[in-house]
């Protein structure tokens, strides 16, 4: 992969063989109560969400390459204890585990880019607009089980520290998507922004209120 903004990717789901060699970072060790959010760089697509995608291989992959944080696993958490990474399982072009669970709450679903896409990066029918059920059965398979293991984390930390800093781990393409809310503006190599987290359904028990730290890196 060239880049995020780039034509050419692997396979769906394909291991990249172009990803930098991990390495040894000398850091101090981050307290227990920190945790890491890595809500966008898989590129798995289960076979039928695939099979419900109206686009070819090769716009699919051009999308996945677009639209995923390559890396920023192996950037922001690798070498953190498991239990303190939150990693979406699947790609977000599947189900977006940082949008809010309703459209009705959710700027990007104006856009078809709500918690389940209907539209890609550049304004395309990604996969017919969906029936109630069927978006409810992604959100009970893979957005909703993935809130519950943030709500644990932030609930240990919370429990045994008093404390909880929730870092969101990100990358941004050279040149502002399309479908962006930030089209047409500078894309800056590195960002990151302080905020006290209401992204977390609170009918379900979820955590409280904490300090969230968006952390982007430009890809």
């Amino acid at each position: 992969m060239s880049s995020k903004d780039g034509t050419d990717s692997g396979g769906v789901g394909a291991a990249d063989s172009s990803a930098p060699a991990s390495r040894a970072l000398d850091t101090p060790a981050l307290p227990d109560w920190v945790l890491f959010h890595v809500p966008h760089d898989s590129i798995f697509i289960p076979p039928l969400e695939r099979s419900r995608f109206l686009l070819n291989d090769a716009e699919l992959n051009v999308e996945l390459l677009r639209m995923t944080d390559h890396w920023t696993f192996d950037l922001f958490a690798e070498g953190i204890p498991e239990r303190r990474v939150l990693r979406s399982p699947v790609s977000r072009l599947v189900v977006d585990v940082e949008r809010f669970e309703e459209d009705s709450l959710e700027i990007m679903a104006s856009r078809g880019m709500g918690a389940v896409y209907e539209r890609t990066s550049d304004g395309q029918q990604l996969r017919p607009p969906l029936p109630v059920a069927q978006r409810q059965e992604l959100m009970n398979t893979w957005y909703l089980p993935h809130h519950h293991r943030l709500t644990e984390a932030v609930q240990r930390a919370l429990d045994d520290h008093g404390q909880a800093l929730l870092i969101d781990a990100h990358s941004f393409p050279s040149h502002p998507l399309r479908m962006s809310w930030s089209s047409g503006r500078i894309v800056p190599t590195f960002a990151s922004a302080q905020t006290i987290s209401t992204h977390l359904p609170t009918g379900r028990g979820i955590a409280p209120r904490i300090p969230r730290c968006r952390v982007v890196c430009k890809a």
